[in-house]
């Protein structure tokens, strides 16, 4: 791949035109030659596609805070913020794992979270404690089904009150139903959150 350099008389070129392809990554134009290549359908390829296709999906659905929390850790690594959350997932999703959802961004990590197992049926009861010291903190919860031993992009949201008991539980699950549990602590309230410790995550199935 070469760099260009632009007439005065053009400012920006992008795309195919004929055999060749421009682009254009920070203020640098670039030119390759256009490869013609088939998309690959291996069961293998497939799966893939079908993860980022997922993470793009949950990328899109999550609020700010979870957004600013990557494009903070991803500032000096020259890539932006989604693309680093799609690099630290994709294995995730490949192997059926918890996702690293939200990045450390000014907030102390959560003390402890744990799935108590005295949970009513669809509910699922969670124990936790603050840091010490850690002064007003929100405390916000995602659940994720689990399907076939999949991820999947249905993940919703639980807020707590400000500085919450011990125990928070989450209802309006269905019985039985596996679901990855995680949590965040967030200096202010979710929506309007501008620092938020890195996610802790559980596995977890709702009460019966």
């Amino acid at each position: 791949m070469a760099k260009v350099r632009l007439s005065t008389l053009v400012a920006d070129v992008r795309n195919r035109l004929g055999n060749v392809v421009f682009s254009k990554w920070k203020d640098t134009n670039y030119v390759r030659e256009y490869t013609n290549y088939s998309r690959g359908n291996s069961e293998r390829q497939v799966e893939i596609r079908n993860a980022f296709a997922l993470l793009v999906s949950i990328w899109k659905n999550m609020a700010n805070a979870m957004h600013a929390s990557w494009n903070s850790y991803a500032k000096d690594m020259n890539m932006t913020g989604f693309n680093a959350f799609i690099k630290a997932n994709s294995a995730r999703v490949l192997d059926g794992e918890a996702l690293e959802l939200f990045k450390k961004s000014g907030v102390d990590e959560l003390l402890t979270v744990s799935v108590e197992g005295n949970a009513s049926a669809g509910e699922i009861v969670c124990s936790l404690s603050l840091p010490e010291n850690s002064g007003a903190r929100y405390i916000v919860f995602f659940v994720q089904r689990i399907l076939d031993e999949n991820v999947t992009d249905d993940i919703r949201t639980y807020k707590a009150d400000l500085n919450p008991a011990s125990q928070f539980t989450i209802t309006g699950l269905e019985p039985g139903a596996e679901y990855f549990v995680y949590a965040i602590l967030a200096n202010s309230e979710y929506a309007s959150a501008e620092g938020v410790s890195a996610s802790v995550s559980m596995r977890a199935t709702a009460g019966v």
